[in-house]
């Protein structure tokens, strides 16, 4: 960004024609792009070195039941199979992206920036994620039955 305004600079000082230098330097101050600030490794680094309670408090499920969902997760067909062009996002790292914007109820941004991904990656991660948990709800949710909530 330095550059693109050192260069921006430079241009409006020459000495040529001041319309298009105004027009060339406001163009290139609208394209510097500024780099936010993201926490590197923190899903794989951090949240694995967790205790089971700090984990349990982080995602509201236990660290077994968080396996059996990204094994769910990593088998089901929500999951790419084949990615061209940046690295694959790990089920276990979508799993922890969706849960933790559920549970947190944060920003998609906060999230992107402290799992180190773009917000169009957390978007992809919640819709698989979501997508994941309604398929497996009939399986694992117990709903009340009409004589327990006659009861009731």
């Amino acid at each position: 960004m330095a550059c693109i305004l050192a260069a921006a600079m430079e241009i409006v000082d020459s000495e040529s024609d001041e319309e298009f230098d105004c027009a060339l330097s406001i163009a290139l101050c609208k394209v510097a792009r500024v780099d936010r600030h993201r926490v590197d490794g923190y899903l794989v680094q951090v949240t694995t070195k967790y205790l089971d309670f700090e984990f349990q408090r982080l995602v509201w499920l236990s660290r077994e039941t968080f396996n059996n969902l990204c094994a769910l997760f990593r088998l089901s067909l929500f999951f790419p199979k084949s990615v061209s062009g940046r690295p694959q996002i790990t089920a276990e790292k979508s799993c922890l992206i969706t849960l933790s914007y559920l549970v947190c109820q944060t920003s998609m941004y906060s999230v992107a920036d402290r799992d180190d991904v773009s917000e169009s990656s957390v978007v992809v991660c919640m819709r698989r994620g979501l997508n994941v948990l309604q398929a497996v709800s009939e399986e694992v949710i117990c709903w009340p039955s009409a004589a327990y909530m006659a009861r009731s």
